[in-house]
């Protein structure tokens, strides 16, 4: 978190609101000056919230960039203090152009969102959290050149609310707002929380390799970002295949069970577990009192493979059903019995 004490403190509360060291929390927060950030600060983090830019170095500035690169989020907020130029190029932002604050009389919302894709497709459904309701008295203008970026969500006089590019592995999001209460009633707002939680969940997942279970035959596919290399998957005996990609996104189904990567470059974009073991259908790996539990309520009986010629007889008997066909009829005649009298009844009554 990049911004000072009093900007940050809505950002801060929301994503953990617990004291320091409790096992409640989910997200550890570490609030860092601008003009103090470093690169020991960037070392563990999963995603970047820069509430405020303007006291960043360009040293501290490259290495928000390296970090979001390497799969590290960034979320930039467009506040008092809005990022230069050269901030936004820095992260992926430089198709975009932030404009001089805006103040409307009667607040501006949240009239159009992709609600179809992540991030903001948590928010679709009923209940889940009303982000319209949320008023802006006060907006910076963006403009978006769409080839670069995408404009997730837009204000209802049509300007982008909510940016998203990408940078290496990394995806940046900018909010044309400010980072607190100043510009807007979101931070007071029951759907605040969720919303917080959310885009640093989506921000952090390029952090680290994913790992994804699969089984041999099943089509997986995941994401890339825009300048990827070509992929391709490394099988279990280290051999290379060729990754099928489609835009922004890459298919393969693996043939066999092991260990695959997909690469992409000298970057590991996503791991395999395909983990079909092929003795998992052998009964004669089983217990016998497993085999007898998973089989209840038949009658089981456990011999050795040695012994199945002697037992082709036993094994052999017929099984009397006949009792189970004789319960079975007189339940059908009974429920046939039932459905005539109903059907008396209500002649007689219309009658």
């Amino acid at each position: 978190m990049v911004g000072d004490e009093e900007g940050t403190r809505f950002i801060r509360t929301a994503l953990d609101p617990f004291p320091p060291g409790d096992e409640r929390s989910t997200i550890e927060v570490t609030r860092v000056d601008p003009v103090a950030l470093s690169d020991a600060d960037l070392e563990r983090a999963d995603a970047i919230v820069l509430a405020e830019s303007a006291g960043l170095s360009p040293e501290a500035l490259a290495a928000t960039s390296d970090a979001a690169r390497r799969g590290v989020g960034v979320l930039v907020y467009v506040g008092p203090d809005a990022p230069e130029a050269g901030v936004l190029a820095a992260l992926g932002l430089g198709g975009v152009e932030v404009g001089d604050a805006v103040t409307h009389r009667d607040g501006l919302a949240l009239a159009e969102f992709a609600s179809r894709r992540p991030p903001l497709d948590a928010f679709a459904e009923s209940g889940a959290g009303d982000l319209s309701v949320a008023r802006f008295t006060t907006t910076c203008s963006v403009a978006v050149e769409e080839a670069s970026a995408t404009a997730l969500a837009r204000f209802d006089d049509g300007a982008p609310a909510m940016v998203e590019a990408s940078l290496g592995r990394g995806t940046v999001l900018l909010l044309a707002t400010a980072p607190d209460d100043a510009w807007t009633d979101l931070p007071r707002l029951p759907v605040y929380v969720p919303l917080m939680h959310t885009l640093v969940h989506y921000l952090a997942a390029g952090s680290s390799p994913t790992t994804l279970d699969a089984f041999p035959g099943e089509m997986a596919a995941g994401r890339l970002p825009p300048d990827a290399a070509a992929p391709e998957a490394i099988g279990p005996d280290g051999e290379a295949v060729a990754v099928e990609r489609v835009g922004d996104a890459w298919r393969f189904t693996p043939d066999r069970i092991g260990t695959w990567r997909v690469t992409s470059g000298e970057e590991d974009i996503c791991a395999f577990a395909v983990n079909l073991d092929p003795a998992e259908s052998d009964l004669t790996r089983v217990a016998d009192a497993e085999l007898r539990s998973t089989l209840q309520p038949m009658d089981v009986t456990v011999v050795a493979a040695d012994d199945l010629g002697r037992m082709r007889g036993a094994l052999a008997r017929p099984v009397d059903i006949s009792a189970l066909f004789a319960l079975l009829a007189l339940v059908t005649l009974a429920a046939d019995a039932a459905v005539v009298h109903r059907g008396a009844g209500s002649a007689g009554q219309d009658g």
